[in-house]
């Protein structure tokens, strides 16, 4: 069986509203994406047990976003370990578990916004902005380490 990637049940109507008409994203996967970058910012990370209808593999693969979901996996774990071929289940459930945490930050922000008639698309340029703007520590995540030891 080919492996494929989990959305949370509960968070399902807000990746149908996040890729409707094909904004803010063109598909769940980008929607995805993004929510596992954010819930790795925020350092959140949900399990869940309950899955919606599963997306194939290789529509992340064939966008390259592979590479991010061994990123995100490399940089909670801090080991190499991570990135052997055995290991990939694990890589895709951390990556499952972050998207699940920046989906619900999704959530909660839109559920916070009170004002009126305000399109989801704003809110999440909003949180887009809000990290565009933060100013993260040297060494938080240090990219020349990590690919450093990945050539090694």
């Amino acid at each position: 069986m080919a492996r494929r990637v989990r959305r949370p049940a509960d968070k399902d109507q807000l990746l149908k509203s996040m890729t409707e008409n094909q904004h803010p994203f063109g598909t769940m996967a980008d929607a995805l994406i993004f929510a596992a970058a954010l819930g790795f910012a925020e350092d959140r990370r949900v399990a869940f047990e309950k899955s919606s209808d599963q997306i194939p593999w290789e529509v992340f693969a064939n966008t390259g976003s592979v590479a991010i979901i061994d990123m995100i996996a490399a940089a909670v774990e801090d080991e190499i370990e991570i990135l052997a071929d055995d290991r990939a289940d694990d890589r895709l459930t951390i990556f499952e578990e972050f998207a699940n945490g920046g989906l619900e930050i999704v959530r909660d922000r839109l559920s916070s916004d009170h004002r009126p008639a305000r399109p989801p698309l704003d809110t999440l340029l909003e949180l887009v902005h809000e990290y565009g703007e933060a100013e993260v520590p040297k060494g938080a995540l240090d990219l020349e380490a990590i690919a450093s030891e990945l050539s090694s």
